[in-house]
């Protein structure tokens, strides 16, 4: 995948994935990576109001973090945010796209929480195109709707992008 474009993913997918743009909105395990001087090693994307806890290290990078709520998956999320900018097209693996609501309150608050978001940051960019790959669940109706997003298997969309290169 790494010959088509950049690899991004949140903190707790770096060491499966050694992505190329790291997200972490957790201060305790950013300290930890920039300790070990992974951020030397990647673009390290940290919330621009904890930077001066992590005592400024040289060649973080930082974002605005304006989440009214912490939803789980939180990493995800801003990911796809940074990268939307500077793509026209968004692989989105390992991605939920569907509620699995369950009757617990919070549990299920979360799970549209999450939904709402990942729709308003595709709603944000119309005109980059999001592709779920792989997903094993149905969609979230409110995402099917949406003309800038679509499923696909990753034989599928490596096949086309290795045909646009």
């Amino acid at each position: 995948m790494r010959e088509v474009g950049p690899l991004w993913g949140g903190i707790e997918t770096y060491r499966e994935w050694f992505t190329d743009n790291v997200v972490s909105l957790d201060l305790h395990q950013s300290r930890q990576f920039i300790s070990s001087s992974r951020h030397l090693n990647t673009n390290f994307y940290v919330p621009q109001n904890q930077f001066s806890s992590l005592n400024r290290p040289a060649g973080v990078k930082l974002f605005e973090h304006d989440f009214l709520e912490m939803y789980p998956r939180q990493n995800q999320l801003c990911c796809m945010m940074l990268v939307s900018g500077f793509h026209d097209i968004v692989l989105l693996h390992q991605f939920k796209v569907t509620q699995e609501l369950t009757g617990d309150k919070m549990h299920d608050r979360n799970e549209k929480g999450y939904i709402r978001e990942l729709k308003n940051c595709v709603i944000s960019f119309p005109d980059t195109q999001y592709v779920a790959i792989d997903t094993t669940s149905n969609i979230d109706e409110s995402l099917e709707e949406l003309e800038n997003f679509t499923c696909d298997t990753y034989e599928n969309v490596l096949s086309l992008l290795l045909d646009v290169n």
